[in-house]
């Protein structure tokens, strides 16, 4: 097995000579980061969907994405109801993951 892998199921293009663990042989392996900006559920509608195309203009100024770059971020924006299944997905897998390895609820 490689001394280092990437965690998510692809490869990075800036570092793409670095195989990813899921290739190195662990099957499904995925550990990914994200980050995501909630509201309370009352929010209008309205609101939110103004949030989101501000923050899809903020992310796509080339000098707000190169200093996301330098930091190592690669934006990938998305809008609530993704956002909501991502949380959901996120929830689910890892709720198993606990559970299967036997970690008491803390």
């Amino acid at each position: 097995m490689p001394e280092r892998g990437i965690t998510a199921l692809t490869r990075h293009p800036r570092v793409s000579e670095v195989p990813t663990i899921n290739e190195a042989g662990v099957p499904g392996f995925e550990v990914t980061s994200w980050t995501g900006m909630c509201a309370p559920i009352a929010v209008p509608k309205p609101i939110v969907v103004k949030i989101e195309a501000d923050m899809q203009k903020l992310l796509a100024m080339p000098p707000i994405r190169q200093r996301l770059s330098d930091m190592g971020v690669d934006p990938d924006p998305m809008g609530s109801a993704q956002f909501t299944a991502l949380v959901k997905a996120e929830t689910v897998k890892w709720t198993k993951v606990v559970k299967d390895a036997g970690i008491p609820p803390q």
